[in-house]
């Protein structure tokens, strides 16, 4: 897989047949993602966890992060034009 276009091709296939939204196992999926952009073979045995916090202060976090992201976009530049 040396052309960028079919490497890129590969990795959209095996999202595709393998993503955990349907139906894939989470863990062969994470770990083969990674072999894909390493560019190595899909078939081995390690895993790799991915975690998100869920709790009420992870929530609260992550609802003030998307406001400021939000609130700086939308803050006026101070150019007249």
């Amino acid at each position: 897989m040396t052309d960028p276009e079919e490497r890129r091709r590969a990795i959209r296939r095996f999202v595709r047949e393998h993503h955990p939204d349907r139906g894939g196992d989470p863990e062969a999926f994470a770990e083969g993602l990674r072999r894909l952009r390493e560019g190595r073979p899909t078939t081995g045995t390690t895993v790799v966890e991915a975690h998100r916090s869920r709790g009420p202060i992870a929530t609260l976090s992550r609802s003030y992060q998307r406001w400021r992201r939000r609130r700086r976009r939308a803050r006026p530049t101070g150019r007249v034009q």
